[in-house]
């Protein structure tokens, strides 16, 4: 069963055209990762701002500057506040020329290849598409403490995003909106993999694979055989159906998903409808859960046979008549036809379908969900009222008359001879 998409995260505001812009200068501070200083990473004391460039104490009785323009805008910083530095190169006036931004990506590196092996998620925000997929930014903050000393500026590491590069491969196949409707949305990724001078690689397709194999797995383990439960229709077959029970396959079958046999499911059912189910089979290692409708529902034949009792006579209008005999009958009251054998058919009765004719109720087939007629049971039941009737018509007698014996007739007497 396909995989049910997971819900869209919320609008929200396009990249703004200087954030875009931004993501040439993360490329740009990537060259240096591999070669973060001389000596590491330094924790140097923020002293004063001197023209273009912020002093810091590095230790060893010794100051760096580092350029205004290496400092993201908006960074607040206080006398005495810590930053990470790398050495690079040397600065006027004698002075060691140090580099913030490049101690960050050192430290985020490192953070980041610790995240990948625990597996973590992490927030990205989508700037632009890409031929291949979207560039994105990572905002995650220290998670140990030698990455921020408590006197570092609070929030220093949002102050770095981290670029990142998300393949179209990634993104998750099932997801249906527009790729023109990703730029601006954060999303949650799971990191590929953390190169040296080059954007992480992430991917949304894995977490959201993950995300719904914890559910599944959360899902399996609380339902068991006979619970209640309402899935959604995910996919009509000619003779199955696939519901979804919060990211669970559940498979109903054509036999019960009616007390009718082959039901048309297309016609009955809808993608997207909500249905409530029991649960006959759970299948951890299937992942998946076997279901029954029919077991919630009252079975037809029931109300049929409380309705039309065996002996009733009833009037109803031939809707087909088969070809090897017996017709199927409309009846008033009946949503399904009822059905007349061949067998229960006189044999000099002309059948002829919109005729209209009546017959007495045989009995209620329950694997069918079907009424039984016959036509001779009813004519047989009408017999004695047609003998009186047509004696009625045609005898100036009573019917005891013709059964009472009739009185033997007296002979003649002999006649005597004339005498001589």
């Amino acid at each position: 069963m396909p995989e049910k998409p997971e819900k869209p995260e919320p609008d929200q505001p396009q990249v703004s055209a200087e954030e875009t812009e931004d993501f040439a200068e993360l490329l740009e501070a990537q060259e240096s990762l591999s070669k973060p200083a001389s000596g590491g990473v330094i924790w140097g004391r923020f002293i004063a701002k001197e023209g273009e460039n912020y002093l810091f104490d590095i230790g060893r009785k010794s100051e760096g500057a580092v350029p205004a323009q290496d400092l993201p805008n908006g960074l607040d910083l206080s006398s005495g506040a810590l930053l990470p530095v790398v050495i690079a190169g040397r600065a006027g006036e004698g002075r060691t020329g140090l580099s913030v931004r490049r101690a960050m990506r050192y430290l985020q590196r490192r953070n980041l290849k610790k995240r990948a092996e625990r597996g973590e998620a992490l927030q990205a925000r989508i700037l632009r598409p890409r031929s291949d997929g979207f560039f994105l930014t990572l905002r995650f903050g220290p998670s140990e403490p030698e990455e921020a000393p408590p006197s570092s500026p609070e929030k220093l590491w949002e102050f770095f995003p981290y670029p990142a590069f998300l393949p179209m491969l990634e993104v998750d196949p099932g997801d249906p909106r527009p790729l023109n409707r990703w730029p601006g949305k954060t999303v949650t990724v799971k990191l590929l993999e953390v190169p040296e001078g080059e954007p992480a690689v992430v991917s949304r397709k894995r977490h959201v694979e993950e995300t719904r194999e914890q559910t599944r797995a959360r899902v399996l383990a609380g339902v068991k055989a006979g619970d209640r439960i309402e899935a959604e229709v995910a996919k009509i077959a000619e003779t199955q159906v696939e519901l979804d029970y919060q990211g669970v396959a559940c498979l109903l079958s054509q036999v019960e998903s009616s007390w009718y046999p082959k039901p048309n499911l297309a016609r009955q059912l809808r993608r997207g409808e909500t249905l409530t189910v029991r649960v006959l089979k759970v299948d951890p290692e299937a992942k998946k859960l076997t279901v029954s409708r029919r077991a919630l529902l009252a079975h037809p034949a029931n109300e049929i046979a409380a309705k039309f009792k065996p002996g009733a006579v009833v009037e109803g209008t031939v809707s087909r008549k088969l070809v090897k005999g017996g017709c199927f009958v409309r009846l008033p009251d009946l949503k399904r036809d009822a059905f007349i054998p061949r067998a229960e058919i006189p044999e000099d009765s002309e059948i002829t379908e919109g005729a209209s004719l009546k017959a007495t109720v045989m009995k209620v087939d329950k694997e069918m969900v079907r009424l039984i007629l016959s036509c001779k049971r009813y004519e047989r039941s009408q017999e004695p009222k047609l003998l009186a009737k047509y004696l009625a018509e045609n005898q100036s007698y009573r019917l005891g008359d013709l059964l009472a014996p009739a009185e033997e007739e007296e002979p003649p007497p002999e006649e005597e001879a004339p005498p001589e």
